[in-house]
C-alpha cells in the first residue's frame, strides 16, 4: 500500500512540474471573450498569444487563425498569411515597430473586448510605407471591428 501512495505522489509530482515549464501552453487554453462586428459577446477557445518574437501571423502557427494580444507588446514587422483574426484585450497595449502587412489574398480582422480599451499602434518609419496593409500597394482585407487603432507613417518612428 504504501509504495502505490509513493508512486501515485511521484506522478502528482511530476505532473505539477510539468504543468509549471509550459505556462504558455496551459494559458492558451483558456477562453477569451470578444466583441464581434455586431457588438455581440463571443468566445475564443483556441488561439496563440501575440508576444515580441511571434512576427508571422498565419494558419500554421495558429491553426484557428485566431492571435490574443495581452499586456504590453513591443513587436517589428508583422507578416499575415491567410485569414487571421486578432483580440485586442482590454488594456493590452500592441506597439508594432514596422508594418503589419496584409498581402493581397490575405485578411486581418482586429476585434476589442468589452471595455475596448485594448490599444494596437501601428508605425512605420518610413514616410511612404504603411502602418496596416501591404507596401506594395496590393493589400488584402483589413476589418477592424474594436479597440483603439492608431495607423500612421512617419519620419523616424
Amino acid at each position: 500500500m504504501r509504495k502505490w501512495k509513493q508512486r501515485l505522489c511521484s506522478l502528482l509530482l511530476c505532473g505539477a512540474m510539468l504543468a509549471g515549464l509550459c505556462p504558455t501552453a496551459l494559458a492558451e487554453d483558456v477562453s477569451i471573450s470578444y466583441l464581434d462586428e455586431n457588438g455581440d459577446v463571443q468566445s475564443c477557445e483556441t488561439y496563440a498569444t501575440v508576444t515580441a518574437d511571434r512576427t508571422d501571423w498565419n494558419t500554421s502557427d495558429s491553426p484557428s487563425g485566431w492571435y490574443v494580444a495581452q499586456s504590453t507588446v513591443n513587436i517589428g514587422r508583422v507578416t499575415v498569411t491567410g485569414d487571421i483574426h486578432l483580440i485586442l484585450t482590454d488594456g493590452c497595449k500592441l506597439d508594432t515597430m514596422s508594418c503589419i502587412n496584409v498581402g493581397k489574398g490575405n485578411s486581418l480582422t482586429i476585434y476589442g473586448q468589452t471595455e475596448g480599451t485594448g490599444t494596437l499602434n501601428a508605425i512605420n518609419g518610413d514616410p511612404d510605407g504603411t502602418g496596416i496593409g501591404s507596401d506594395d500597394g496590393a493589400s488584402g482585407n483589413i476589418t477592424i471591428n474594436g479597440g483603439t487603432i492608431t495607423v500612421r507613417s512617419e519620419m523616424g518612428a
